[in-house]
């Protein structure tokens, strides 16, 4: 009976070992970098908030952030996932001029060019209106009458719509409210 007790011994640390000796998880990256999974979505780590970001998402706000540099405004994103089966997401701005309707084109394009994306369709005949389709993102750069004419924006209107004033609201963690201490409350 000796023997039994001591060969399972053996046996349960031989299984321990073997265990030990297989290849370790890769170390876990600090809270306040992104992450990518081949198939899951970004996320965002800033202290105890976790924020999902879609690769659609990021691409859309990417869009917006370049469309800034060229004082595109009346920026808006689409999220019509879920409602459309064409896309994901659409990017709709306002401009004043066939010039920065251009311009607005050209800073998306070489923009995304240098992340490695690439429109597959490409619609510049008309300077009032431009389409650019990146697949999950199609951007509509509009001159402000021809927008209003068209009104994108009504015509999803059971989609959820963001509006962009400027580049601080394209954070993704809006900055927490410091409080003092409590001893430092009277």
């Amino acid at each position: 009976m000796a023997k039994d007790s001591t060969t399972a011994k053996k046996a349960s640390s031989t299984a321990r070992k073997s265990k030990s000796t297989k290849a370790k998880s890769p170390t876990p990256k600090k809270s306040s970098q992104l992450t990518k999974s081949p198939a899951s979505p970004k996320t965002v780590t800033s202290s105890s908030i976790v924020v999902h970001i879609d690769e659609g998402e990021l691409l859309a706000r990417r869009i917006a952030e370049l469309m800034f540099t060229k004082k595109a405004y009346d920026v808006t994103i689409i999220d019509v996932r879920g409602l459309s089966d064409i896309t994901d997401y659409f990017v709709i701005c306002s401009a004043d001029s066939d010039k920065q309707v251009k311009a607005i084109s050209d800073a998306v394009r070489d923009g995304l060019l240098l992340d490695d994306e690439q429109p597959i369709y490409v619609d510049d005949r008309e300077m009032t209106w431009i389409v650019l389709d990146y697949v999950n993102v199609i951007v509509h750069i509009f001159q402000k009458e021809r927008r209003a004419f068209y009104g994108l924006e009504k015509l999803w209107g059971d989609a959820k719509i963001t509006h962009l004033k400027d580049e601080k609201d394209l954070q993704l963690v809006s900055p927490q409210k410091t409080r003092k201490p409590k001893s430092a409350r009277a």
